[in-house]
C-alpha cells in the first residue's frame, strides 16, 4: 500500500513539473503550485475516484495500470483547471 502511495505522489509530481514546462510557468511560485495540484489530482483520484469506477483499490495495496491511468487524467484535469482558474483571476 505505501508503495502504490509514493507511485502516485511521485507520479503527480512529475506531472505538475511538466505542466508548469507546457503552460511555461516561470515563476517558482506556479512551479511549486503546479507539483502540489498534480500531486493532489493524482492521489485523489487514484484513492477516491478509481475504485469508485470500478478500478482496483490502493488503499488495500492493490495497484494495477488502471489506477495509473486514472491517477494521471485526474491529475492532468486539476492541473488543467487549476491553470484556468489561474489565468482568470489574472486577467
Amino acid at each position: 500500500m505505501a508503495m502504490a502511495v509514493i507511485l502516485l505522489i511521485v507520479t503527480g509530481g512529475a506531472l505538475g513539473w511538466l505542466a508548469s514546462i507546457l503552460f511555461r510557468v516561470d515563476d517558482t511560485h506556479g512551479i511549486t503550485a503546479n507539483i502540489i495540484v498534480g500531486v493532489t489530482g493524482a492521489v485523489v483520484s487514484g484513492l477516491v475516484i478509481c475504485p469508485m469506477i470500478g478500478g482496483s483499490n490502493v488503499l488495500a495495496g492493490q495497484y494495477g495500470p488502471f489506477a495509473l491511468v486514472v491517477s494521471v487524467l485526474g491529475s492532468a484535469g486539476l492541473l488543467a483547471l487549476f491553470q484556468v482558474a489561474r489565468n482568470t483571476a489574472i486577467r
